[in-house]
């Protein structure tokens, strides 16, 4: 499984000279040209290096994960000082990442917290991904400089209030941010940090709260204040909204990311305004992350990693066993997909729909993809609930991809050679992007490295010097 990840997330690295990777021709050259300099005067500083990595989708992958990957696998930074960052985009998915090396100082993030969510999403809300780019850049030039020629970080002022952590019996797990709670209440939340703490496998805080607040300047600042990095903080905010942080890389473990999601998810699905509701949602996810810290994160079934493997990125999956085992892998797939199907709020069997039936519970552009051949659905049907689950199941083979106007796997590109890659400049390709099925009409042009002439000689065919990390950073999505 770990191989095939690494095969997905293969993506080349910039040629030696360059430090940019955009794999959707969406960032103009402009602001290519303008990361580079930064990145160039960075790197001519010797005090850091910074990449750009632009992608369409992380294929359902965790982004963190993806953009870890990208960073290691480029090398970004200096082997032994590990002072790069990399600034990731995966547009399609609407998420951004910036990831930095080993070598940077604890509570690093509260920095890279603040250029995420001021210089990448405010710009990416906006519209504005080109000034995403070079903002994020200057940003992080100044923040590697700081990190490494020992000048002090510029203060951060976080967005909210500063956390406020009482020690009481064994410890106090409830940060009451203005939302005043109850000894009663604060009891029924200790309780649950008392759980995890006892399991001597991490502490579970929970941040009740009202107002806007730097989440992860907040949990930083819990990590520093109890002096211990396996600390992971229940954000619950009026209105039902409530995130787990989860301390260092943990999120990059699938299973955990997994759960994390699900947790969100449950109290996003039941948010309430009501005092009583509002608190007992809270405190079911801090119960939940709580036995996720003692006993572990619940392990995805073999069947659905094969499923969405096989199902999201066939031909690797194909290739890794050879055309032997492609009849195997596609009756696996084949039975996979046919399985019985229980409701999850009811637990009654699902009745799988015909294709004659099952097209009023699709959307127009699901009706077209299927048309197109491009997605195939299935509709499970609970009669008790009157609720349909639609399963989306990608084509093998298809001219089709994702349209950046409305998210179909409708879209088609085709593209014209304008320059010819020499061995003294790169090309330029005019790339056109349609859709079949809303009014998405792109043209852009696309830069190709230049040609590269063997030389043994040449120690490395990029620019980056060999660093690594271990997943620290910042995530942003708009």
């Amino acid at each position: 499984m770990t191989s095939l990840v690494a095969l997905l997330l293969a993506i080349a690295a910039p040629p030696k000279g360059h430090w940019a990777r955009d794999e959707t021709g969406k960032v103009s050259s402009a602001a290519i040209a303008s990361f580079e300099n930064i990145a160039q005067g960075l790197e001519d500083s010797g005090q850091g290096q910074l990449g750009l990595a632009v992608v369409r989708t992380t294929n359902g992958q965790s982004p963190r994960a993806y953009a870890t990957q990208i960073f290691n696998q480029w090398g970004v930074g200096h082997a032994g000082r590990n002072d790069g960052v990399l600034l990731f985009f995966a547009l399609d998915d609407r998420k951004s990442e910036i990831v930095y090396g080993d070598g940077f100082p604890a509570g690093s993030s509260s920095e890279t917290d603040v250029i995420m969510r001021d210089d990448v999403v405010a710009n990416m809300k906006a519209g504005r991904l080109d000034q995403a780019v070079t903002r994020a850049a200057a940003s992080l030039a100044a923040f590697v400089q700081r990190s490494f020629a020992g000048a002090a970080p510029a203060e951060v002022v976080p967005q909210g209030p500063e956390p406020e952590i009482r020690e009481r019996s064994p410890r106090g797990w409830v940060v009451d941010l203005g939302y005043t709670l109850t000894p009663e209440e604060e009891a029924a939340f200790d309780r649950e940090g008392d759980a995890a703490y006892a399991s001597g496998k991490g502490m579970v805080f929970v941040a009740v709260h009202s107002d806007a607040l730097n989440e992860g300047r907040f949990a930083q600042r819990l990590r520093e204040k109890v002096l211990r990095e396996d600390v992971w903080v229940v954000f619950a905010q009026l209105g039902g909204a409530v995130r787990v942080e989860a301390p260092g890389a943990k999120r990059l473990f699938e299973e955990v990311e997994r759960e994390c999601g699900r947790i969100e998810l449950v109290a996003q699905n039941r948010a309430s305004m009501e005092r009583r509701e509002f608190l007992q949602n809270a405190l079911d996810a801090m119960h939940d992350t709580s036995a996720m810290v003692a006993n572990g994160a619940p392990s995805i079934p073999i069947t659905d990693q094969v499923e969405r493997v096989a199902g999201e990125h066939p031909l690797p999956f194909f290739g890794g066993f050879g055309g032997a085992g492609l009849v195997g892998i596609m009756s696996l797939r084949a039975w996979l997909r046919r399985r019985p199907r229980d409701c999850s709020n009811c637990g009654n069997a699902r009745q799988k729909l015909s294709e004659e039936t099952d097209d009023p519970h699709l959307t127009p552009a699901q009706r077209l993809e299927e048309q197109l051949g491009s997605v195939d659905y299935d509709v499970w049907w609970c009669g008790r609930c009157n609720d349909a689950m639609v399963l989306r199941y990608g084509a093998i083979f298809t001219r089709y991809s994702i349209c950046g106007g409305c998210g179909a796997k409708t879209g088609t590109s085709s593209s014209v050679t304008l320059v010819h890659a020499t061995y003294d400049h790169g090309g330029t390709v005019e790339v056109t992007e349609r859709c079949e099925h809303c009014p998405h009409h792109h043209v852009y042009t696309r830069h190709t490295a230049r040609l590269e002439r063997s030389d043994s000689s040449s120690s490395s065919s990029s620019s980056f010097g060999g660093g690594s990390s271990s997943g620290g950073g910042s995530s942003g999505s708009w």
